[in-house]
């Protein structure tokens, strides 16, 4: 037996291969009886209370939380074998890419939740809902770039030149697409300051309808003879903006006309 355990595997012995594996099993299952501890309480709680915070928590311990630790559980446990200094970067490369993988998700669900609340708070929750949609496509490829940055990086390349082509690219792309960037900042404007909102019926210049959907380029608006209306945000932002949904009362003209042969009693009576 004590023969077996000595013998040398790829510079490890099988005693050592031994260790790894109890290592590396008795810390997944450490980690699973936490998480079985610990979604139990957060059910509890989630049972107990009325927000959906708890049913969050429990969502983000076990999609985030517990595959960060499964993965070091891992990488710790391997820790224990000689290996060479190719496989070290191997490993390393792995585990960094592993770990940027869920924190980046963790960091994208931080920022949905808040928006949802955000959104929960407004007037309209469902309508803004819909905007987060299409916001989050763009804190997606922001959140992701800028991971992927600091990924290189941690990882030894030198990231400076992409940095700098990434700049020289972002004027070049400004420049050719300024019309799109001037919709998609109006976008944000429409967002945040809300002069309108989906649902709403508004009349921009001789345009009226009710607006379905606000796109990150194009508001679609459902005019009243039933046709859409695609009209770009640089030019919603930029026009006097009538909207009907905010009025409280509406004052109507009426006139009145009266021959010149009405008795003076019925015109004393007009009023």
């Amino acid at each position: 037996m004590g023969d077996f355990l000595n013998r040398i595997y790829w510079n490890n012995s099988v005693e050592h291969y031994l260790i790894t594996l109890g290592i590396i099993l008795g810390g997944l299952l450490v980690v699973r009886l936490f998480r079985k501890k610990a979604v139990s309480m957060l059910k509890k709680w989630a049972d107990k209370s009325e927000n959906t915070i708890d049913d969050f928590l429990v969502l983000l311990l076990e999609k985030n939380l517990l595959p960060i630790i499964n993965v070091g559980v891992f990488y710790f446990g391997l820790q224990y074998l000689k290996t060479t200094a190719r496989v070290d970067r191997i490993l390393i490369i792995a585990y960094s890419v592993v770990i940027t993988w869920f924190l980046v998700r963790l960091a994208i669900r931080f920022i949905s939740r808040g928006m949802e609340s955000y959104a929960d708070q407004q007037a309209e929750p469902e309508a803004k809902r819909k905007q987060i949609k299409t916001l989050m496509v763009i804190v997606n490829i922001i959140v992701w770039s800028l991971a992927l940055i600091l990924l290189m990086s941690n990882l030894g390349y030198n990231v400076t030149g992409i940095v700098a082509g990434l700049g020289i690219g972002g004027i070049a792309i400004a420049l050719a697409a300024q019309t799109i960037l001037g919709d998609l900042f109006s976008y944000f404007v429409i967002f945040f300051d809300k002069p309108f909102e989906i649902g709403d019926f508004i009349i921009v210049n001789d345009k009226v309808g009710s607006v379905e959907k606000v796109g990150l380029k194009t508001t679609r608006i459902r005019s009243i003879t039933g046709e859409q209306l695609v009209i770009s945000n640089t030019n919603l932002t930029n026009s006097w903006i009538h909207n009907y949904k905010k009025m409280e009362r509406r004052r109507v003209v009426l006139k009145v006309g009266v021959i010149y042969g009405t008795p003076s009693a019925k015109i004393e009576m007009i009023p």
